[in-house]
């Protein structure tokens, strides 16, 4: 419903978060009983298939987080936790250019304000307010360059894997 709300007021263009457990209650969707795994299976889901299936939206901005690594600035990563979230994020980024192939449609996948991110991971927020005067830690800034090159990569790579076979999606 809201994607066509979207429509009606003459949009091409839809923001989206994809991430565990606010997809569906957030945007007040009704998925199915058995709560997604992945990417992948969240876009599946019948009421966002259906948001992204629209033809008249042809721009998709997304927050995307995977569920592999749902807390990706709360520890120092691991080749396992790279591992996870280049694998999701490309099956997502494959499914996407798949699906999708030949439909003008153009998805981009980033994060929701990643300062204030890197700030409250870093422990510049006291009391329910951020100290502007606290920079985000080093080790903390290197977590979500390792997030954001896993996700890269997966998505270079989807791109390259799928090469040839789809056309007009990106």
């Amino acid at each position: 419903e809201q994607t066509r709300g979207v429509i009606k007021m003459g949009a091409n263009q839809f923001k989206m978060r994809l991430a565990p457990k606010t997809t569906c209650s957030g945007y007040h969707l009704r998925c199915s009983d058995k709560d997604p795994s992945s990417l992948k299976a969240l876009a599946q889901e019948p009421e966002v298939a259906a948001a992204f299936a629209l033809p008249d939206l042809v721009w998709y901005q997304l927050w995307l987080y995977s569920f592999s690594n749902n807390d990706f600035l709360g520890k120092d990563w691991t080749d396992a936790m790279v591992e996870a979230e280049y694998n999701e994020t490309k099956a997502w980024a494959v499914h996407m250019l798949t699906t999708y192939s030949g439909t003008g449609k153009t998805f981009f996948a980033g994060n929701w304000e990643g300062d204030w991110a890197l700030m409250g991971a870093s422990g510049c927020k006291k009391n329910g307010k951020f100290d502007m005067n606290c920079d985000p830690t080093p080790q903390i800034i290197e977590r979500m360059v390792k997030w954001g090159q896993a996700r890269q990569r997966a998505i270079d790579d989807a791109r390259a894997e799928t090469e040839g076979s789809v056309h007009n999606v990106t």
